[in-house]
């Protein structure tokens, strides 16, 4: 009688053990909010601006609007009307020319591009005088432009086929660079942490910039001098990317989106588009994050509903107060009030 008890229990508890190992699992993949969104701004009604165009990512500065034409890997100045003025650079191996420009910056005298195919950082006059072309020693992917005349870049040490996250301060004029210790907020010694820790800077006003992961939830800020002045996480807490090696080449499989889009800061707030709704919005809306940037904390959201075609813009700045959504064909801009 006692066999076949136990016969009859043994199975339960296996299939029991099964099920919690895969709730275990399940909560794992969840995405997790740690903070409810409040919603604090809201937006006047939008004037939109059309445009032919093409480009990858944009800034404004001094009341233009300047694009990087990934076709033809040139900087585009255009007026805040979307109408070009000039282009700057063109694809090539000289010295003015780019082969893959991810990351560009902007100051009243010049422009600045990091040539990810190239390793190299340039600065550019807008007369076209070379202030300096700079082939870095390590393998930089993109990179945040700093006021000292210093860049922060990110790049990857390759050991064994497997990349591992690194970050580069880069003094070009000095032509010096020296690694930057970040494995207290990064785990450096995951395989394949570059890719896993993966994502772009954004310039803050104060000459520093924030680097922001796509697969994670990591915002650091960096300051004029390339020192790391905070490292927080974002409200909410994401599955850890999923990988896959094909050709020898590791990439996120077809289904791991990125958290987070694109990023822009003003004096106060940096402002985070991101993929991660709030079931309160419903489908049709995008949310934006707002984060102090003295703090790094919390503040509120801004709530886009998608386009008359179900569109959600591609990426966002923000510039005097006013909300710039990017689409394919047109942008919109918005006043913030504060409710």
């Amino acid at each position: 009688m006692r066999k076949k008890k136990l016969l009859f229990i043994i199975p339960i508890l296996a299939l029991g053990i099964i099920l919690y190992l895969n709730y275990k699992e399940d909560k794992k993949n969840e995405i997790v909010i740690k903070n409810k969104r409040t919603y604090k701004i809201d937006l006047d009604s939008s004037k939109v601006v059309n445009h032919q165009l093409s480009f990858t990512d944009e800034l404004i500065f001094d009341n233009k609007l300047y694009l990087n034409d990934y076709s033809n890997q040139q900087i585009i100045e255009a007026t805040l009307e979307g109408n070009e003025i000039k282009r700057y650079g063109k694809y090539g191996e000289g010295p003015k020319e780019n082969l893959l420009i991810r990351g560009f910056n902007i100051d009243k005298d010049a422009y600045y591009t990091s040539d990810t195919r190239k390793h190299v950082v340039s600065k550019i006059t807008f007369n076209d005088s070379l202030i300096y072309y700079y082939k870095t020693k390590s393998n930089i992917e993109t990179s945040g432009f700093l006021s000292q005349n210093k860049i922060i870049s990110k790049g990857a040490e390759t050991k064994d086929n497997i990349r591992y996250l690194k970050f580069v301060l880069i003094d070009p004029e000095n032509k010096t660079e020296h690694d930057v210790r970040v494995d207290d907020y990064f785990d450096v010694k995951l395989p394949n942490s570059e890719w896993i820790f993966d994502g772009a800077f954004t310039p803050s006003k104060d000459g520093g910039a924030f680097y922001i992961t796509h697969y994670s939830n990591n915002l650091i800020k960096f300051n004029n001098h390339g020192k790391i002045e905070y490292a927080k996480n974002l409200i909410y807490e994401v599955p850890k990317i999923q990988l896959q090696t094909t050709d020898d080449m590791t990439v996120p499989i077809a289904n791991d989106t990125p958290q987070y889009y694109s990023a822009s800061a003003d004096e106060y707030y940096i402002y985070i588009q991101s993929s991660i709704g709030d079931s309160e919005k419903g489908n049709n809306n995008m949310i934006i994050d707002l984060y102090e940037v003295k703090s790094g904390n919390y503040k509120t959201s801004i709530a886009i509903p998608s386009n008359s075609n179900g569109f959600f813009p591609n990426s966002i700045e923000v510039y005097k107060n006013q909300l710039f959504l990017f689409y394919e064909q047109y942008y919109s801009i918005h006043k913030m009030k504060q409710i």
